[in-house]
Formats: structure tokens, C-alpha cells, sequence
């Protein structure tokens, strides 16, 4: 049995760095996207917060926001 290479795909480091960049750029993304999200769900937490207290609404109950 003869086992001869492939010779039809070729390394290409430019192709790979290219790649790694695209990856790391989603990476940082996704963890942009989910600080963004956490900021955006604590500011609606005080949002409510203070709405509640201030129109009389609630002021001895418990708050918990998820």
C-alpha cells in the first residue's frame, strides 16, 4: 500500500492569522455584548428601585431582580 500526501490544500499563514484575528475579535465581542448586558440589567434594577420607592408603591417589600 503507497500513502501519498495531499497536495491540494496549502498552508497559508496568512489565512490563519487572519482567522485568529476574526476569532479573538468575536471573542471580545461576545465579552462586550455581556458587560453591556450585565450594566444595562443593574441600571434597570435601580431604575425600578427608585420608581417603586418614589410613587408610593412599594416601601418594605423586597426587591429581587434577576
Amino acid at each position: 500500500m503507497l500513502v501519498v500526501p495531499n497536495q491540494e490544500v496549502k498552508y497559508d499563514p496568512s489565512k490563519e492569522d487572519k482567522w485568529n484575528q476574526e476569532a479573538k475579535k468575536a471573542e471580545l465581542q461576545r465579552v462586550e455584548d455581556k458587560k453591556k448586558q450585565e450594566k444595562e440589567k443593574g441600571e434597570m434594577g435601580i431604575i425600578l428601585l427608585f420608581f417603586l420607592r418614589g410613587g408610593g408603591i412599594c416601601s418594605s417589600s423586597m426587591l429581587v431582580i434577576h
